[in-house]
């Protein structure tokens, strides 16, 4: 067990309990359950991985994590940030609910409705960010937490409340036209986040990354999957998503709105820098321009698709009643 002593506060943590282990060994970072004392309340224990701790980069991310935290009922909220010559730590709130990754893989739940409405609800939360000027910038299923607010385990949308995780490679102002080598995630970010364009970052980045979990919560598949990470990043950069037979078109067609992307004539590396950036504007330009804009997309679909069961339920009535 070990004690965290910061300026702000104590907190036991333990490592070596797998039981409070929520991801080991990270690229960046080792996450745990931790207690705050004197009270014992749960909290989450963010470690940066040992082998960074004299990397500028990952220093400065820390920091900036660190510093974006603000008070919003839907946001994780960090409760102390501390570094020492045994490390740097982030100390944020115990949420427990579970993440989408764990809903769609863990409890195989395949309600679009559910997706649909969970998704608008990320949409909400990402509108409060964009009004202060902060896109999120790594929107996936691992960052996106569902809880009861009755406390019950069931998934009963009217009382579910939707959270957003890690702002830790969020965009904010002061950052706006500086280009910094960032990490990004496999298959959930758009090509300006692939290519590290970072001043390109705008409403538009986080949106793709919502509509590439809204296609794997319904299929329980990830689009642009290989074995090779060069092929991943080429799908990323270049590949529309292909439509699934569990997604029906009207909302198909809304996703693939939000994924647009231009088609690179040639690799990246033979392109120019002006060119890279008008092809990547230009794919941008043909998403929606913000994430109500996405949100009024979804309501509209799902409007479209509950008149297409209606009508195909009267078509199964009249069938069954005269046999055909």
């Amino acid at each position: 067990m070990n004690l965290l002593n910061t300026n702000n506060g104590s907190y036991l943590f333990d490592p070596g309990n797998d039981n409070l282990v929520l991801k080991r060994n990270g690229k960046f970072s080792s996450v745990y359950i931790g207690y705050q004392l004197p009270e014992k309340n749960k909290v989450v224990i963010k470690v940066m991985n040992p082998a960074l701790n004299n990397d500028a980069p990952s220093i400065i991310r820390f920091h900036k994590e660190a510093l974006k935290s603000f008070e919003h009922p839907d946001l994780q909220k960090t409760i102390d940030a501390y570094n020492d010559e045994t490390g740097y730590y982030l100390i944020k709130e115990y949420i427990d609910g579970q993440t989408l990754s764990q809903i769609v893989y863990q409890q195989r739940i395949t309600d679009i409705d559910f997706y649909c409405r969970v998704f608008i609800k990320v949409l909400k939360i990402i509108e409060v960010l964009n009004d202060k000027e902060i896109f999120h910038c790594d929107i996936r299923l691992e960052n996106i937490l569902l809880l009861n607010k009755q406390g019950s385990n069931e998934t009963d949308f009217d009382s579910l409340q939707v959270v957003l995780l890690d702002l830790g490679l969020a965009k904010i102002p002061e950052t706006f036209n500086k280009r910094e080598l960032q990490p990004f995630s496999f298959v959930y970010s758009p090509p300006e986040q692939v290519l590290n364009y970072g001043e390109l970052i705008n409403k538009t980045t986080d949106q793709y990354s919502v509509a590439i979990c809204m296609y794997e919560c319904i299929t329980a598949t990830k689009p642009f999957m290989n074995e090779n990470p060069e092929v991943v990043m080429h799908l990323q950069l270049n590949t529309k998503l292909l439509p699934h037979k569990n997604i029906p078109e009207p909302l198909f067609k809304v996703l693939l709105h939000a994924t647009e992307k231009e088609k690179l004539p040639l690799p990246p590396s033979q392109l120019s820098e002006e060119q890279l950036i008008n092809y990547l504007k230009s794919g941008q330009q043909k998403r929606y321009e913000s994430a109500t804009a996405f949100k009024h997309a979804i309501l509209n679909a799902m409007d479209e698709m509950e008149k297409q069961k209606s009508t195909n339920n009267t078509k199964g009535f009249w069938a069954k009643l005269f046999g055909k």
